[in-house]
């Protein structure tokens, strides 16, 4: 995401799928890390370290959006009528639980 002095962000830097926003998410969140960085190099102060850290840090950011999608894509594709049936019970039992309710839609909107 960082060469030299330029970074990428967003859907230039990583590319992920549109389930559940990740892609704009994640291009947000670039832009909010980045900003200091930014700020640092309009006031002069050296940023290679702050970009070196930006660069790990989202990029692990990206891993896990995609890991996340990848789940996202797995629990969401068509299935066998019997099999469809029975995977929609276990979601819906499971998401009976306001625990593990809130625990997926954290996760599913990258909180």
């Amino acid at each position: 995401m960082v060469a030299g002095r330029t970074a990428l962000i967003g859907d230039a830097a990583h590319e992920i799928s549109p389930i559940g926003g990740q892609g704009m998410n994640l291009g947000w969140l670039d832009a909010e890390a980045l900003l200091p960085v930014i700020v640092a190099a309009l006031n002069g102060e050296p940023t290679g370290t702050a970009l070196r850290c930006f660069d790990a840090q989202r990029r692990r950011a990206a891993t896990a959006a995609r890991r996340q999608a990848e789940v996202n894509m797995a629990l969401g594709r068509p299935l066998p009528g019997g099999v469809l049936r029975a995977r929609n019970a276990a979601i819906a039992r499971v998401a009976a639980v306001p625990a593990f309710n809130e625990f997926v839609a954290r996760r599913f909107t990258m909180q």
